[in-house]
């Protein structure tokens, strides 16, 4: 066997191998096939070390010392590919049904297959091409190759080392803040509740005179007071003004005091830069959630209990059925927030002083008491807001999914729910990596509604993240008068076989997700408002990551409890926005993993090409 021979054998068994290997764990669901494809990969790869050995047994029978440790190196390579393989397929079964990494072994696996398959792959390159540069038979020099092998490998460890800093930084969101001192103006939310003010509002900058936090947050409030001619500013010192300070109740400077018809509300910014740096990117959300608890009554909003809803406690591994962030919304805009079960009354009647019944995902029937105590708090006037879906199953075996009785309570008020899936074969996330994903969309296509005035007039396009909704049609009756505020795309169809693809008389086209109903024929100041939502996630902590969500829900329950002001978002910095979109964000990844370090090598191959050819010129002389 040739030295080229092995060569090339060697080099097609690795990429076949790894091809093999690639399909059967991307493009097979058959497991028996999987199975067996994976194995012939690892077989595929195993073959290119037996090259190895038989051209150096040969190279030993010949008595080419350096030839046979060239090809003892050479059997490096396909270990760190094996060792890729074997770990990825134990990372994958360490999964479960997860769909990403959460346990110690999960990770360590993940970490090891990345790293061998990078590590394996410059050591390919830098093996092959030191082999190829080496010469053969009593030519052969196997230091070249160890320097050129070892070379590569060290660029595959800065390769593993910035995947690792992407990685963690995607993760964890770890990010050098370098913005921190910039305040933003105040934003248009916060400028339309100064607009609403018609009594004097007080705002206290307590600091010294030379304050550095001073310097940073009076153009903002400077600003602030140019929105309204009831707002007077004061800057002052706590220990130069002790009596307004023990008035107000503040201990120490670093603090702001909003004052308003004898009640206030302060945000602790800090005295010194280094206390403040994380609070003056957030201040105009602060400002926003002072002036809604002073400018807006307490109001109470219920959620209903008892129908396998939504839990109000922050779950990490069920962040879809959690609604920790809704409850943190709607305290920061003065709802108190209580439970309402038939334990609680339900069956009786609703509160009289609740402002929001909310029935969150519940996933069980509601009994006929319960349902007419719900119709009776709409007729008086109250306000609904529901989501539901029955696409997930109920953990507990005892109990069965049942939404018929809120189907039927919702056909009172003309929205008609219908449980058939929209899917989006070309508009998707990509969450699980298989057709599933398809459930999983977004939309900016809205109606002109007060119910969604903000996110249909916000200039960003933000968009509406769902998954697995249904369709609601509308019908005017009972003296409700629907309207579509929320459709999807027109790349969705109804997915009436669920699989998940669009065929047989399937079609594409936008549907209605999100609907009201109010009051008509001269009805509106006596009926209540109505807000149905054909997916019950759509609020939970899983999609209210997405500022488009909070957006909408901000603006769902401004409508429901009539209010013209509301902090706008949980999000603290979303004053401070950069958006990309997923072609920038792999420029930015791959450029980081890729370009760089090739301007790199570039750089040192042409410094070390431009050293040789002066030596060569200078031994010529």
């Amino acid at each position: 066997m040739t030295a080229n021979t092995s060569r090339i054998l060697r080099i097609t068994f690795i990429i076949l191998g790894l091809v093999v290997f690639y399909i059967a764990q991307k493009f097979t669901y058959l497991e028996s096939l999987t199975k067996g494809l994976s194995g012939l990969g690892i077989i595929l790869t195993i073959a290119s070390m037996v090259v190895s050995l038989v051209a150096m047994n040969q190279a030993k029978r010949q008595g080419f010392v350096q030839e046979k440790k060239i090809h003892a190196f050479l059997l490096i390579v396909p270990q760190f590919f094996l060792i890729a393989m074997v770990s990825y397929l134990g990372f994958e079964a360490s999964l479960g049904d997860k769909v990403e990494a959460e346990s110690f072994l999960s990770k360590a696996l993940l970490s090891l297959w990345v790293m061998s398959f990078f590590i394996g792959l410059t050591a390919l390159i830098g093996f092959e091409r030191g082999a190829l540069a080496s010469g053969v038979g009593a030519f052969a020099d196997v230091n070249r190759v160890k320097r050129s092998g070892y070379s590569w490998i060290s660029i595959g460890l800065l390769l593993c080392s910035l995947i690792g800093i992407n990685y963690a930084g995607a993760k964890r969101d770890i990010s050098k803040d370098l913005t921190y001192l910039k305040v933003t103006k105040p934003s248009d939310s916060t400028i339309g509740m100064l607009h609403s003010l018609d009594k004097p509002l007080n705002i206290y900058l307590f600091y010294e005179k030379d304050s550095e936090v001073l310097d940073h947050i009076d153009p903002f409030f400077n600003q602030v007071k140019k929105e309204s001619q009831f707002i007077e500013l004061k800057t002052i010192d706590r220990d130069l003004d002790p009596l307004t300070a023990k008035r107000l109740k503040v201990s120490s400077n670093g603090q702001v005091v909003f004052e308003y018809e004898e009640r206030t509300e302060r945000i602790n910014v800090g005295s010194s830069e280094k206390r403040a740096r994380r609070r003056l990117t957030k201040l105009d959300s602060m400002t926003q959630r002072s002036l809604a608890k002073l400018l807006t009554k307490p109001k109470v909003a219920y959620f209903t209990k008892g129908h396998y809803e939504l839990s109000p406690q922050l779950s990490r591994t069920t962040p879809q059925r959690s609604m920790s962030k809704m409850q943190t919304i709607l305290k920061w805009n003065n709802f108190n927030i209580k439970n309402l079960s038939i334990a609680d009354g339900l069956g009786n009647e609703v509160p009289s002083d609740a402002t929001l019944l909310i029935i969150a995902g519940a996933r069980t029937a509601f009994s006929p008491q319960e349902i007419d105590s719900i119709k009776r708090f709409v007729n008086e006037g109250g306000s609904l807001l529901v989501m539901l879906d029955e696409d997930e199953e109920i953990e507990d075996e005892a109990a069965k999914t049942d939404l018929s009785s809120l189907v039927s309570l919702m056909s009172y008020f003309g929205l008609h729910y219908d449980g058939v899936l929209l899917a989006d074969e070309t508009r998707h996330m990509a969450f699980t990596r298989t057709d599933q994903d398809r459930y999983f969309t977004d939309t900016r296509n809205f109606g002109s509604h007060e119910a969604t005035k903000s996110i249909s007039a916000n200039d960003q396009g933000l968009s509406v993240i769902y998954n697995k909704a249904g369709t609601i049609t509308l019908e005017k009756i009972n003296g409700y008068k629907p309207t579509g505020t929320i459709k999807s795309m027109n790349t969705t169809f109804r997915d009436s076989n669920s699989n998940a693809k669009k065929d047989g008389e399937e079609k594409s086209e936008s549907h209605v997700i999100g609907a009201i109903a109010e009051g008509a024929d001269g009805k509106e100041a006596e009926r209540g408002r109505v807000m149905l939502l054909a997916d019950a996630t759509i609020f939970s902590d899983f999609l209210m990551i997405s500022t488009g969500n909070q957006v909408a829900f901000n603006d769902a329950v401004r409508w429901l409890a009539n209010e013209e002001i509301m902090a706008v978002s949980e999000t603290g910095e979303e004053d401070i926005k950069i958006v990309h979109s997923k072609s920038k964000d792999n420029y930015i990844f791959y450029g980081s993993i890729f370009f760089v370090p090739s301007l790199v090598l570039l750089a040192g191959f042409v410094s070390t090409r431009f050293r040789r050819r002066r030596k060569e010129g200078g031994g010529r002389e």
